[in-house]
């Protein structure tokens, strides 16, 4: 049996190529992707319980996803601009936002992390 024909795997590979794009051409999720590992690791060193398991891997989901959406948003934007003729600066609230999105859950990651790791020193 082929995997096209199967649809819930055919979803799966598409979004894995999502996520291999996503690695391969996005510098900011690469370093997401590796703070967020180096975060694992302090927790397998530190013992982690769950709660606190839990929360840091959420954040990690959660910035993740913020950093996913905003590149889908700058595509978008790119395409607008180029299809459509408009100006850079008819899309640029629309990317500040998206960005900003990434900062906010970014910081709150940061501040969770620290709060966790200060706990266990």
């Amino acid at each position: 049996m082929k995997i096209e024909n199967i649809p819930v795997l055919r979803s799966f590979r598409f979004a894995f190529s999502g996520l291999s794009y996503m690695i391969t051409k996005e510098r900011n999720f690469r370093i997401e992707v590796i703070t967020g590992a180096i975060m694992i690791i302090i927790g397998l060193i530190l013992g982690l319980d769950m709660i606190e398991w839990l929360i840091v891997l959420i954040f990690i989901a959660m910035v993740l996803a913020a950093e996913l959406v905003n590149t889908v948003v700058e595509d978008v934007c790119n395409i607008l601009v180029k299809e459509l003729q408009l100006g850079y600066q008819q899309t640029k609230a629309v990317r500040d936002i998206a960005a900003g999105s990434v900062l906010v859950t970014s910081v709150c990651a940061f501040i969770a992390g620290i709060l966790i790791i200060g706990n266990h020193l």
